[in-house]
């Protein structure tokens, strides 16, 4: 990842400016990586899932389109995010199940 820049005008190489590129792309790494975990750690907590047996989407309680599933003779429930995708189910793009 670290190359050595030079200067547009003069051509002679910048080594600071490198060095601190290479720091900020080993931190940007780093923070995508942890951004990654967090956010499926986020999408698979607990709280439930609903999905109706017509459909292929599983949404959160808490989604708008799962207030049309809650009185329907349709709905089924999944306790967690991979139990849903294991039933078939894809996640809604709405609320990020």
């Amino acid at each position: 990842m670290s190359q050595t820049h030079n200067c547009p005008k003069c051509g002679s190489q910048l080594r600071k400016l490198s060095a601190h590129i290479a720091r900020l792309e080993t931190e940007n790494a780093k923070a995508r990586k942890r951004a990654a975990t967090l956010g499926n750690e986020l999408n698979h907590l607990g709280g439930g899932f609903v999905a109706s047996s017509e459909r292929h989407i599983f949404h959160r309680h808490t989604c708008y389109w799962a207030q049309f599933l809650i009185n329907s003779p349709n709905l089924r429930e999944y306790s967690s995010h991979q139990e849903a995708i294991d039933a078939g189910y894809k996640p809604c793009k709405t609320c990020c199940a």
